[in-house]
């Protein structure tokens, strides 16, 4: 398919039928764009009238921002075959219904959704983040690259796409990697669960890193229940919206320190079991609310004194004491947060990033008494483990005779010690 994208000498890509509401579209990137040539850059959209006005936006009860809300959720752009078509091509001619569209006017008006405070954890400023990446495919692909993105993050950065047959969630993204003599065969007679478990073991085989568990553990779309996947292999289908902790992966020296099972069921590592989840908040969601009122846009106007409420043991703490006293550990994308003065400038200027470290995640206090995140399907109870090869501790459950994966954990405190940079402390751990 790649092959005839790049052999065409233009691919036109009709993205759905016209409707009124797409005027108001072309509309909007075209101020957008002209606001590009006034700053010179990126224009980040403030949830403010004042703000709006002065860019000569519409308010922000205007129908042209609800349109382009839609626009933007168009089942087009979430197609993994799409990515193929965009990037192949040479020439792209975007038309919706009759109406042309100019590509680079598309993606710089999904930027500015993706980076703006406005759009802030919405899945229209996901939905644009997933169209920058395309973009990002498709000039790699232009310039002939040898530093495309991995598969490993591709699959990572292609997780809302769409595909009749999940199989092609992985074997669609092929033509995108530079070296593809190294990807297993694609073989069709397979399994869906068997492919996805087999592409997990290639990636802990071919990155040296543990990072793919990092889109593992108990998040499954409801969609997707009916696979058979065990803890630790990822559902390239289920899309988790919380960022990941972990950086992307790069290959790296690492030691074949893990063992699976005959029937690719059971993953054993070396590790060690860290600490224990004592107390939780509610989940943290991004606007309208918990049932405690944790909500992100309530902590950043309590901000710097926003707390949340930890259950059983009734203790509020600050939102400002999860996070890092130090920037010794650069493994977790948290980390390249500044550390020193957590005021509200700083806060005004983190909000995007902030936005997504928090979203669908609870603060927890440990056994140990540290604070942290976890993903919100923790638990009382549950472990906090770290592995030999992994950049960031994980929450694991104990289930009968081994563990089963919840998620990653971040620890404001967290040491190189507790990341078991030292083998000799390891165990065995076995997930399931």
């Amino acid at each position: 398919m790649g092959r005839i994208y790049r052999k065409a000498n233009k691919v036109v890509a009709w993205i759905g039928g016209e409707s009124e509401a797409t005027g108001f579209v072309k509309t909007i990137f075209g101020r957008l764009r002209a606001l590009e040539s006034r700053f010179g850059g990126l224009v980040i959209l403030e949830p403010s009238e004042q703000h709006l006005r002065d860019l000569g936006l519409p308010e922000g009860s205007s129908p042209i921002w609800s349109a382009l809300r839609y626009f933007f959720r168009r089942a087009w752009f979430q197609r993994v075959w799409v990515i193929q078509e965009v990037a192949n091509t040479t020439q792209l001619d975007v038309t919706c219904g009759q109406m042309r569209l100019e590509w680079d006017d598309l993606v710089y008006a999904a930027r500015c959704v993706a980076e703006s405070p406005m759009f802030a954890a919405t899945d229209t400023a996901q939905i644009c983040q997933h169209i920058g990446f395309i973009d990002e495919c498709r000039r790699m692909m232009q310039q002939g690259s040898d530093d495309r993105l991995s598969l490993f993050n591709l699959l990572y950065r292609s997780r809302r796409c769409g595909a009749t047959d999940l199989r092609d969630k992985i074997y669609g993204l092929y033509p995108l990697v530079h070296n593809q003599s190294t990807l297993p065969e694609p073989n069709y007679e397979k399994a869906i669960d068997t492919v996805y478990k087999e592409i997990a073991i290639h990636l802990f085989r071919t990155t040296g890193r543990l990072d793919v568990l990092s889109c593992a553990g108990a998040a499954r779309a409801p969609h997707t229940h009916s696979l058979n996947l065990p803890s630790w292999v990822p559902d390239w289908h289920s899309y988790d919206k919380s960022t990941s902790l972990a950086p992307s992966s790069k290959t790296s020296t690492f030691h074949k320190e893990y063992e699976v099972s005959q029937d690719l069921t059971k993953l054993t590592l070396n590790g060690g079991i860290i600490d224990e989840v004592v107390s939780l908040s509610d989940t943290i969601l991004p606007f309208r609310g918990s049932l405690k009122g944790e909500n992100i846009n309530f902590l950043f106007q309590q901000w710097p004194d926003s707390r949340v409420l930890l259950e059983p043991t009734g203790e509020t703490v600050r939102v400002i004491d999860i996070f890092p006293r130090s920037t010794a550990l650069n493994d977790f994308n948290i980390l390249s947060l500044p550390s020193i003065s957590y005021t509200k400038d700083w806060l005004k200027a983190e909000r995007n990033q902030l936005t997504r470290i928090f979203y669908g995640r609870r603060v927890f206090r440990s056994a140990g008494g540290r604070l942290g995140l976890v993903p919100s399907y923790t638990i009382l109870g549950d472990r906090i483990a770290t592995f030999s090869g992994g950049s960031v501790p994980f929450v694991i459950r104990w289930k009968e005779n081994t563990y089963s994966l919840t998620g990653e954990c971040f620890f404001a405190d967290l040491t190189e010690e507790m990341l078991f940079k030292n083998l000799n402390m390891a165990t065995k751990i076995t997930l399931e």
